[in-house]
């Protein structure tokens, strides 16, 4: 089973190979902070637009099951899509920036470098720590609840 990083690293690479503005939040996010969390999946902020959506498709397909009316369903209505990773059956949560808070997670977000037993690839994430109260709420306005 692939790590959540490998996963990650090919939404990066198919972000970047795009021009797709990303951040990594959530629990990841946290994680490079050293606040550590069970859970092991992947939330990320990015700027996906119609025009986007064939090339990212065509990009993940084979490594993802990623289904483009869903993206384009997230992208008129300001929510989040998911993809699945296929090797490592983890489940991505892409939101698109439609609010304040994920606009601003955007704008603050800052350059990483990772060493995930390889060479060491660039991320972008936010810098900020999210607490457990402040990602649930997140979740929560996100899912409409």
């Amino acid at each position: 089973m692939e790590t959540p990083l490998v996963a990650l690293f090919q939404l990066i690479d198919a972000f970047k190979a795009i021009g797709i503005e990303y951040v990594v939040v959530g629990s990841l996010a946290s994680s490079f902070h050293g606040d550590y969390r069970a859970s092991a999946d992947i939330n990320l902020v990015a700027e996906v637009k119609a025009e986007h959506v064939q090339s990212f498709v065509n990009k993940l397909q084979g490594d993802f099951y990623v289904d483009d009316l869903a993206i384009n369903k997230a992208i008129a209505r300001g929510r989040s899509f998911n993809v699945i990773h296929l090797a490592g059956i983890l489940k991505v949560d892409i939101f698109i920036p439609s609010s304040d808070l994920s606009k601003q997670q955007l704008e603050r977000r800052q350059l990483q470098l990772i060493d995930a037993d390889g060479p060491k690839r660039d991320l972008d994430r936010d810098r900020r720590r999210h607490d457990p109260g402040q990602a649930s709420l997140v979740s929560s306005r996100w899912r409409g609840i």
